[in-house]
Formats: C-alpha cells, structure tokens, sequence
C-alpha cells in the first residue's frame, strides 16, 4: 500500500495563496501609509508656501501702504510749508500797501502848502505816483497765482471753467476771500477803499449766481 505525505500547509497551494495576499496586503498597506503620508506633506508644504505667499503679499502691502503714507506726508509738509509762505507774504503786503497808505495821507496834507511853488509840485506829484505803483501785487500777480494754485489745488482753472464772465479783478477778490483775509486786508492789497470792496463783493456774489443768505466767503472757502 502506497502512501502519499502531502507537504506542510505553508508549502502547500493554499500557503502560496495565503503568503501572496499577505505581501500584497503588507504592500498595500505600506503604500497607502507612504501615499497618506506624501498627501499629508504635499498639503503641509503648500499650506506653508500660501501662508509665506500671504505674509509677502501683506508685507508688500504694509510697504506700498507706508510708501504712499510717506508720500502723502511729505506732499502735505510741502502744501504747509508753501500756504505758509503765501500767507506770510500776503499779510508782508497787507503791512507794506497799509504802510504807503499811510504815507500818501500824510504827504496829501502837504500837498496844498507847494500850490505856489511848481518845483515842489512836480516832486510831490512824482512821490504821490510812487506810492500808487508801489501799491498792490500787480507785478507779482502771476508767481501769486502760480503759488496760490500749488497750495489750493487748482482753485483758479475750476473757477475760470465754471465761470467764464469774472474780470481780473473779480480773481483777485475770489483769491483773498479764499484766503479768508478781511474786508480791509482786501482794501490794502487792492488799494482800493472799503466802500469798493463791499460793491466787488456784492458784484461777484450775483456773478457766481449766490442768493443774499449765501456767505461768499464760505462758499468760496468750500469751493
């Protein structure tokens, strides 16, 4: 009688079977883990890269933020600086145009004391004309404006679009009343009298089309 030993079951068909599904299992297993983990990393990795992205683009944010800030800064220290001047030279004028019309009363009173005498009447008619061209900021009108604009933003080429009937003199009294300078600081740049400055005014205020309740002084500060 023949007998047949049949091999152990981890030799046997089954076994292979068995240890195949086992590597396969043990593969799979292990690549899932090495892919879980190369996902986990690759997120990790491009988290990181949009977080360093968004600081950057925030930094450059701050930065052209703080650029502009400083830029505006200093373009305000500049329209200070510069309204400081035309301020100070405007109230220098005032003082100056107060000051020869202070002189022309008191040369005027001598005025009759050289009837009689024809040399002295030439010299005091020639004092009397240097103290009216020495009067006002006609010669300096345009570095005036040229200034002006600088500091109050084109006020000047918006007022000449919007109203094209004002004289030159009608500029001037806008530019004094923005300036926001006194009935009788007009009087002495202009060198003319109060009583004319309140009829410019009254002119300019039905030019620019106001109604009686409106303060052209405000509306021209505003405008």
């Amino acid at each position: 009688m023949n007998f047949v030993i049949k091999p152990p079951w981890f030799r046997s068909k089954n076994g292979f079977l068995l240890y195949m599904a086992f590597n396969i299992s043990v593969f799979g297993i292990c690549w899932h883990t090495k892919r879980k983990k190369y996902t986990a990393e690759k997120k990790s990795i491009i988290e990181e890269s949009q977080i360093r992205e968004q600081e950057h683009l925030v930094a450059v944010q701050e930065s052209q933020e703080e650029i502009i800030r400083l830029q505006n800064e200093k373009l305000q220290a500049e329209i200070a600086f510069k309204n400081q001047e035309l301020t100070s030279y405007t109230y220098h004028l005032v003082s100056k145009n107060e000051l020869i019309s202070e002189i022309k009363k008191a040369i005027q009173k001598l005025g009759p004391k050289f009837e009689n005498d024809r040399e002295l009447k030439k010299e005091f008619k020639t004092i009397m004309q240097l103290t009216d061209q020495n009067a006002g900021i006609d010669d300096d009108w345009d570095n005036f404006v040229k200034s002006f604009d600088q500091v109050h933003s084109e006020f000047f080429k918006r007022l000449t679009e919007k109203y094209t009937n004002l004289s030159s003199n009608d500029y001037k009294m806008c530019t004094y009343l923005r300036m926001n300078l006194t009935s009788k600081e007009i009087s002495a740049l202009m060198n003319i009298s109060l009583r004319s400055v309140e009829t410019n005014r009254y002119r300019l205020r039905k030019k620019l089309g106001l109604h009686s309740e409106a303060n052209l002084t405000q509306y021209l500060l505003r405008y």
